[in-house]
This record gives C-alpha cells, structure tokens and sequence, in this order.
C-alpha cells in the first residue's frame, strides 16, 4: 500500500511539471537575440554625373552639342579643331591661349579693346584668325579688315543670314558658330563653309569643361572631326590646358570643307 502511494505520487507530481517545463523551453525560443546585425548596403558612390546633352544656356547660339552624322576616321583617332572667341577683349588671356603649344582658330572681334595686339599675335604664333561680325559685312567692311589685320581666313557668325553673299570673291571662309547654317548656300556661292559642332563651356564649372572636352573628343572618333567652341577665359583655358597634354596629337587645324 505504500509502495503505491509513493508512485501515485511520483506520477503526479510528473504531470503537474510537464506545464512548466513546457513554458521554460517556450521562453528559450523567443527570446530575443543579441546577435549584432551588419548592414550589407554599398556605400553611395561619388562618381559626379554630368549631362550627356546639356540645355544650351543661350539658345541664340544653338544648342551645345550640334547633331550630325559622320564616319569614323580610317585610323580610328579623333580629328579635333579648337576655336577660341570672341577674343580681343582680354589681351593677357588671349595671349595665354595662343601661346599653348596646339593648333588653334582666334576669332578676334574687330570692335574689341585689343583686337589688333591679339590678330599680331595670332600670325606671329602661327594660329589662324578669324574675325567676328553679327551680321553679314558690307565690301567696304572686309576691304577695311583686310588692311587692318591682314592674313584673315574668314568671317565667323551666328548669324548665316547673307554671309555667302557677302563672301563670295573674297577668299574668306565662313565659320558657323550656330552649326546648323545650310552648306549648299554657301556651295553654290563658292565660299568654303566650316560648322561648329560643340561648345565645351556654356558653363564655367571646371567639372563641365572637363567633362565637355572628353565629350568633343568622343564625337570627334565617332564622326571623324569635331569642331570645338571655347571662350577666352580663365577656366576654359585650365581646362584645355590639361586636355591638351594628353591629346595634343588629335587637334588640328581648322580646314572649312571646300565646294
């Protein structure tokens, strides 16, 4: 009789822990975790994205970047001419760019301060010149510019508007800083006709400049040549300065395509 007491007990007393034991191993599965999680996410990259094709910031001038087709060069090189202008304001800057050991094209603005130091300049370093007018120049004009500075290649605008008129017998060329002015025009009136097809600093930020010189470059592998845009300027002139030392030998002379 005893003995089955004690084991009634037991059971009971089994029975009575199996709750507790439950609720013990319970608390062990949720309880919280201490271990430290590690992020996994990259951090941001510093990488500066500029625009492929920036607004123009004057859309007198055309658009930044001018569409047109082209053939790559046999070569696979870039065929790159720098024009620079309107120069003559600036002679200290002006003389900074004529003195960089590459070809260039000055475009001297004939009204300007010191348009005849920097037109000196430009023949005696061999670079060619190029005058600025906002419209088409009258006979007696170009008669006049002839004298005054001698050695001029031609006329550059951005305004077409009876350029190949005005031209025509006089041995100049027409340079088309809108890009877009119509070649036969200028065919039928013999008067050679060269397109901008860039501009590296519709904005001064040094990143832009830089960032619109590789662009030019590019352009100028893919369409053969490309015919660059610069003002005489203090960050244009860092900017290709330092493009320059790695590319010297993909700019050229500006040669205007002859009817």
């Amino acid at each position: 009789m005893k003995r089955f007491a004690t084991i009634f007990w037991s059971v009971l007393i089994a029975l009575a822990a199996i709750p507790i034991i439950i609720g013990i191993v319970q608390q062990i599965r949720t309880a919280p975790s201490h271990a430290v999680a590690v992020a996994t996410t990259a951090p941001p990259s510093r990488a500066i994205i500029l625009p492929a094709a920036p607004a123009s910031t004057n859309p007198d001038v055309g658009e930044v970047v001018v569409d047109r087709t082209g053939a790559p060069n046999p070569d696979g090189g870039a065929r790159i001419a720098i024009v620079v202008g309107p120069a003559g304001h600036d002679a200290k800057m002006d003389a900074a760019f004529l003195r960089l050991p590459v070809a260039l094209t000055i475009i001297v603005d004939p009204h300007a301060a010191h348009a005849d130091a920097t037109a000196s300049l430009a023949h005696a370093t061999g670079h060619a010149l190029y005058l600025w007018a906002s419209g088409a120049p009258k006979p007696m004009t170009i008669t006049a510019w002839n004298t005054r500075f001698g050695g001029v290649a031609g006329i550059a605008s951005v305004d077409a508007s009876g350029m190949a008129a005005a031209l025509h017998g006089t041995g100049y060329s027409y340079l088309d800083q809108h890009g877009d002015a119509a070649a036969t025009v200028f065919t039928d009136a013999g008067v050679p006709l060269v397109h901008r097809d860039i501009t590296v600093d519709d904005r001064e930020e040094a990143s832009y400049i830089a960032y619109m010189l590789n662009r030019a470059l590019t352009l100028g592998i893919n369409r053969g040549e490309a015919v660059v845009w610069m003002r005489p300027q203090a960050a244009s002139l860092a900017a290709l300065r330092k493009f320059a030392s790695a590319h010297a030998h993909e700019i050229v002379p500006l040669v205007p395509l002859v009817p």
